[in-house]
């Protein structure tokens, strides 16, 4: 929700693929906002410009969380039961933090203990400098295409037209795809092959292809993600856990607080304050306690470390108590 001085809370989507925010200009005409200037807008699903103009939200809040005075481009933006866009650089100078399958955003203070210690991909510029987190989609005939993470696509993986006839592809059908301000024709098909976008690896996953220039990794894949993001480093951090190996987890004992933890069989078992947890490994890298307690990985302020010793390597493995569930995961 959207709010500032004057006006009640409004529901604006909160889209990753964006490097600024937008307004309905139906909606715009029916609150005190000023026209402030020009805009120059993108349409994401066709590539043309929009016809917009700038307006400031004084004082805004998104979801509560103060953001100051926001820029937003107005235009015959089409909305479903929103009336605008916002997008992650309205927390510049701080760390975004979101958690896509459980629909939940954090931010941090941005520190350099906070920064993780593995490499960064980039932004990169779709139409304003360094603008949006980007990735590589390499596809299955050697061809690689750049791409953005785009959590207002509901296709697992658009890729640009172009590409259409030079890939291995089956079970063609065809559609509408809706953007901000325009509906274009779509092609859809299974593609044959590994694809790997960013982190992920997709076999023969479903795609879409658009009259866009560049890829968009939508939320089916954004949904297996947990990512941090930079704005103004213009650089962001996949943080899904590596898959810890259950014969690797046998030979793990450690300490997490007052919990002796040690290896059983498939699982752990968290030994403290008289009590025995086991925790059962359930694939990937998720366990599950018989007691119900449920844990999550941490990448906020309540991280505590699993300091695990191995016969042949010393590794970390990070959890935290939360409501969710027992995530434990390798990290060297």
């Amino acid at each position: 929700m959207l709010e500032w001085p004057g006006h009640e809370p409004v529901r604006v989507a909160f889209d990753t693929g964006t490097s600024g925010n937008a307004l309905d200009i139906q909606f715009w005409r029916t609150t005190r906002l000023q026209r402030t200037g020009d805009a120059l807008v993108t349409d994401g699903g066709t590539g043309l410009p929009i016809e917009a103009f700038e307006t400031r939200i004084p004082n805004a809040k998104f979801s509560g969380y103060p953001v100051g005075d926001l820029v937003a481009s107005v235009y015959g933006y089409r909305p479903r039961d929103e009336v605008g866009i916002v997008g992650p650089n309205m927390f510049w100078d701080q760390l975004v933090y979101l958690e896509f399958e459980m629909g939940r955003l954090r931010v941090r203070k941005l520190t350099q203990e906070a920064i993780p210690d593995w490499p960064a991909y980039p932004y990169h510029d779709f139409g304003v400098p360094n603008s949006t987190p980007a990735l590589t989609v390499q596809l299955p005939n050697g061809e690689s295409v750049l791409g953005t993470l785009d959590s207002g696509a509901n296709a697992q993986l658009l890729l640009p037209m172009r590409f259409k006839e030079r890939l291995a592809l089956s079970d063609h059908g065809s559609g509408r795809q809706i953007s901000a301000g325009s509906v274009s024709e779509v092609s859809k098909a299974k593609l044959g092959g590994v694809v790997r976008v960013g982190p992920v690896t997709l076999n023969d996953p479903d795609v879409v292809f658009f009259p866009g220039e560049f890829a968009s990794a939508g939320m089916p894949i954004l949904n297996r993600l947990r990512v941090l993001l930079d704005p103004a480093g213009h650089r962001w951090w996949a943080l899904t856990p590596r898959i810890l190996d259950p014969e690797a987890a046998g030979r793990f004992t450690g300490q997490f607080g007052p919990l002796t933890v040690a290896s059983a069989g498939q699982g752990l078992t968290a030994r403290g304050d008289g009590q025995t947890h086991t925790l059962t490994w359930l694939g990937a890298c998720l366990f599950i306690s018989d007691r119900g307690d449920r844990w999550n990985d941490a990448f906020g302020s309540a991280r505590t470390l699993f300091d695990f010793h191995g016969q042949e390597k010393a590794t970390a493995l990070e959890a935290v108590r939360t409501s969710g569930s027992i995530e434990v995961f390798a990290r060297s």
